[in-house]
């Protein structure tokens, strides 16, 4: 048998089509069954590091001192703002945000810091993006990815009953 021969009796037994339309779907939704774990775990995180810092952070007050350059995935040049701060124990403690942006920080700026009383270094701008961003995203992800999912699951239902299967 040559490939020729191998290729149209493939896509003439119906039984081969079947399972491979099966397997593309029980890989797709493997996949989206990790990506929910992926995303449920990162909610998980974000909301016990978000307890911690409420429950044990001390707020103060910190200033722009400087930033660091940094480049995107596009090559794009972003800015980190670096933020100094005056601790409990008198120690000043200089720390990069976690967020950047494609404009330079305004160097003298007041900003609300939180930070770690057990480790200074440990610390993050109080702002509603660095508190909440994050845990939207994710959530608003999660919501769309079960959604896939459930049509996924739905598509083998129906192939496995009917022998169809929709693209869409």
């Amino acid at each position: 048998m040559n490939i020729e021969e191998l290729i149209k009796y493939i896509f003439n037994n119906e039984i081969i089509i079947g399972t491979i339309v099966v397997v593309v779907i029980l890989i797709k939704i493997i996949f989206l069954v990790a990506l929910v774990f992926g995303l449920t775990y990162l909610i998980h995180w974000w909301f016990r590091r978000s307890t911690k810092i409420k429950k044990t952070f001390v707020q103060t007050t910190g200033e722009i001192v400087g930033y660091s350059p940094s480049y995107s995935n596009s090559r794009k040049k972003m800015y980190r703002p670096r933020i100094g701060f005056i601790d409990h124990h008198q120690n000043s403690i200089l720390f990069d945000d976690d967020r950047s942006s494609s404009f330079k920080p305004k160097i003298g700026k007041t900003v609300k810091v939180l930070y770690n009383p057990e480790c200074s270094y440990d610390a993050v701008v109080d702002s509603f993006s660095s508190r909440y961003l994050l845990f939207i995203m994710s959530a608003i992800m999660l919501v769309f990815v079960l959604l896939h999912l459930g049509t996924e699951i739905s598509d083998i239902i129906m192939f496995l009953l009917t022998g169809n299967y929709s693209t869409s």
